[in-house]
């Protein structure tokens, strides 16, 4: 008789064990980068850091991407695998070449540093909360920020 209940007992372990972890990542996948509309004001072009973001997501090896832009300026961050963080500083210049292509008058701070990608991450959500003016001051501060750790 014990062994009847013993075996039923490990019998709804495995099952119970087998079933969790298929749930477990469900909700995202590795190839999944979080985007979100950006940018400071709408007199601009408004899908100006979108389509930033969309150039910088065609790179393999980013998983997110991060930007934000105030009249001239733009910061973009943005995070790699980490199988790939041996070629950051090629990536970095093939993301900058390519956002300068794509809007050569506007001065482009990219970065993989976590702290920027966190300061920027940061800055991205309370966009919409701060005025133009306090937009720039809080973007020069990551470029200052980014300029200091070099």
């Amino acid at each position: 008789m014990q062994k009847v209940i013993l075996a039923f007992f490990m019998i709804v372990i495995f099952f119970t064990g087998c079933s969790q972890s298929n749930e477990i990542n469900e909700g995202q996948s590795d190839s999944e980068t979080d985007i979100t509309q950006l940018s400071s004001q709408q007199t601009q072009d408004p899908t100006k850091s979108q389509r930033v973001k969309e150039a910088i997501n065609t790179f393999k090896e980013v998983t997110s991407v991060h930007v934000v832009d105030a009249d001239d300026k733009m910061v973009a961050a943005f995070e790699v695998k980490h199988i790939h963080r041996f070629q950051l500083k090629s990536l970095r210049s093939s993301v900058k070449q390519k956002i300068e292509s794509m809007y050569p008058d506007i001065d482009v701070t990219v970065s993989t540093d976590q702290k920027i990608v966190l300061e920027t991450k940061e800055l991205e959500k309370s966009r919409k909360k701060l005025s133009k003016k306090e937009l720039k001051k809080q973007l020069e501060r990551i470029i200052k920020m980014d300029e200091d750790k070099t």
